[in-house]
């Protein structure tokens, strides 16, 4: 009975020497070759170059240039805004400043005019008894007949009514002179108050736009990443079925 050749397995037959050759060499070199599978694009399909990996058809950039552009002038127009709303901000505080302080200058003549008027209530008293005394001495006189005492006496009296009467003159000029300055005081708060409401005015519509901006510019970022998903999904999608 004759034997047939015994056929040796491919799959436990040694490797030969140049594949082991290579694949030391590869080892030891540490390059170890992943071949990338080329994705086609819808695009593409119509010449039929596969479209390489990590690469973008020109037609379909994204963000597109216009939208680039409008991007870049709604940055612009925020940063403008808000130079605007910080310059309105700094007014205003400029403005509650001096307002506080006019607040205070006021109230310290409020207090000067409470002390003159207090002062012209007591030089008018101090008169008002000067006057009573003068009188009272000189009917006394009159009734005593005139004479050189009783002239003596009354002299002294009618210097004091007039200082009296001086003083209170003196008082008087001294409260209508700060009631003055305290009217100007409430007329400079008047249009300090006036020029607030106004500045505050410009701080909310400064701050609005500024809003409104910001949420433009996040519409337009948002917009942008959907048209970027979109095109990530057009390279992704296959092909047509077969």
């Amino acid at each position: 009975m004759s034997h047939k050749p015994h056929r040796t397995d491919r799959a436990s037959a040694p490797p030969s020497t140049d594949r082991l050759h290579r694949d030391s060499s590869l080892q030891s070199e540490g390059n170890f070759t992943i071949p990338v599978p080329e994705f086609s694009h819808p695009s593409s399909s119509a010449t039929g170059h596969p479209l390489q990996p990590g690469t973008l058809d020109q037609n379909s950039a994204v963000p597109s240039v216009s939208l680039a552009i409008l991007l870049n002038q709604l940055h612009v127009a925020i940063k403008n805004d808000q130079l605007r709303l910080e310059r309105a901000a700094a007014a205003v505080s400029s403005a509650r400043v001096t307002i506080q302080l006019e607040i205070d200058t006021r109230d310290v003549l409020a207090r000067e005019t409470q002390k003159a008027q207090a002062g012209r209530d007591e030089a008018k008293k101090e008169l008002d008894r000067a006057r009573a005394f003068h009188e009272s001495v000189q009917q006394c006189c009159t009734q005593a007949g005139a004479s050189a005492a009783a002239t003596q006496t009354l002299a002294p009296l009618e210097a004091e009514v007039q200082y009296r009467t001086r003083d209170l003159e003196g008082c008087e000029a001294r409260v209508q002179n700060v009631k003055a300055r305290l009217q100007e005081k409430e007329d400079i708060l008047k249009d300090l108050r006036t020029s607030l409401a106004e500045a505050e005015k410009v701080v909310e519509e400064a701050l609005s736009r500024v809003q409104r901006a910001e949420l433009k510019a996040r519409s337009r970022h948002l917009a942008e990443g959907i048209s970027r998903l979109l095109e990530l999904a057009a390279q992704l999608r296959p092909n047509n079925t077969r």
